[in-house]
């Protein structure tokens, strides 16, 4: 195919535009992701051939689809981040930036469902020391609970006590690792 359109204002101020906004990235993640994103206008154009468009329509239509420049560069700066540092094993950061990813993009879901449930479980166990009757794995023959509550039923026990805390850590660590399991996998795929 012939790829006179990498030349055009349209194609040339698009990628001008992704380029700036990727500057805070370091210079080799910044070329693997405008080789990519070139590679996929490249293969999108070639998909668009049979159709009955000039190649400038064409171009257009698959940037447009592509989206504004500057929120691809916000979901591939959000991902970088995070891949950097899964790789620095800081929570706090892979948390954060994988909430970025998912609300930028939806990407990492389950994960992040996965570190909200563990940081609930770290945040029970932290507060079943404080509130020992309020918080703990509730149980009676027709229900059970596990949490906070305000009002104790009677007939509902804390079957745990306070082997609450320690099975709450180790289920949120168990949470947390699960989910960042997900995102490696998910980015190890993806880089093959």
């Amino acid at each position: 195919m012939n790829t006179d359109y990498q030349n055009s204002k349209q194609y040339l101020g698009y990628m001008h535009e992704l380029k700036h906004n990727l500057n805070i990235l370091d210079n080799e993640t910044k070329d693997d992701i405008l080789n990519e994103l070139a590679s996929h206008i490249y293969e999108s154009m070639c998909m668009l051939q049979d159709k009955k468009l000039s190649e400038e329509e064409r171009l257009g239509k698959v940037l447009s689809q592509l989206g504004n420049p500057t929120k691809i560069a916000q979901l591939y700066i959000s991902e970088a981040r995070l891949k950097k540092n899964l790789i620095k094993g800081n929570p706090l950061k892979i948390i954060k930036y994988a909430t970025l990813c998912i609300v930028r993009t939806g990407k990492y879901l389950i994960s992040g469902i996965l570190y909200l449930f563990s940081i609930i479980f770290l945040i029970l166990s932290i507060l079943k020391i404080f509130m020992p009757n309020s918080i703990g794995f509730f149980y009676n023959y027709e229900q059970f609970f596990i949490g906070y509550t305000s009002e104790m039923d009677s007939s509902m026990n804390d079957i745990l006590g306070y082997w609450f805390i320690p099975i709450s850590l180790i289920f949120s660590s168990i949470l947390y690792l699960t989910g960042t399991i997900l995102i490696k996998r998910n980015i190890l795929k993806k880089q093959l």
